[in-house]
């Protein structure tokens, strides 16, 4: 048969608001909260399949391009990330929320005050990075988190296939542009003096 729902009505006050209804489900059908969950489960499945189909189509144009970059393998998550040159740092390709694809240089140090060292060393170096990179970038850090981080930004979402080439066009060549604007000897200068600056100061 169909199923079968109780619904109870009250009316509720807050304050000195007008009176409002309130349902309050009361009965329901007893295998109702499994299909739920399978249904959610379901879902969860076919946004898994995408991500591992972009992120396959991804890595393979990645690894024809720069092979030594990653020896990642596809995942069936929003995001990838890519060791950076030094550690503690990392390079990250993201699906993010609100219909954004983000392309993010990383910090995260063994402590909070040192990868928030890095990072001000690096905005004090804004204007430089950001012309050598080539455009305008997203600039993020948390005071009491360790994790800091600069980004490039694009609309997109997981959904749109036909998309996938400008997506991974841009993932690449923001990554290209975030190499270029913070080369290896100039990130590697940054994070020693961050370094010796907390062995040298480690109550400050």
């Amino acid at each position: 048969g169909k199923p079968f729902f109780g619904i109870e009505l009250e009316v509720v006050k807050i304050g000195d608001s007008d009176p409002a209804p309130l349902l309050k489900v009361i009965a329901q059908p007893s295998d109702w909260g499994k299909a739920v969950k399978a249904s959610a489960s379901d879902q969860q499945s076919a946004w898994a399949e995408l991500y591992r189909a972009f992120w396959t189509k991804y890595l393979e144009k990645l690894h024809q391009r720069h092979p030594d970059w990653t020896r990642a393998t596809p995942v069936k998550g929003s995001y990838i990330w890519m060791h950076g040159s030094q550690k503690g740092t990392g390079h990250v390709s993201v699906f993010s929320s609100g219909g954004i694809v983000r392309q993010d240089f990383e910090i995260g140090s063994p402590s909070i005050r040192e990868s928030h060292a890095i990072f001000r060393s690096l905005e004090v170096d804004k204007d430089r990075i950001e012309r050598d990179f080539g455009e305008t970038l997203k600039w993020d850090s948390v005071d009491g988190r360790k994790l800091c981080r600069i980004s490039a930004t694009r609309h997109g979402d997981i959904s749109k296939g036909d998309e996938y080439d400008n997506y991974i066009r841009f993932f690449i060549e923001a990554g290209e542009s975030f190499r270029r604007a913070i080369p290896d000897q100039y990130l590697a200068s940054i994070v020693e003096k961050a370094r010796v600056s907390q062995l040298e100061n480690p109550e400050d």
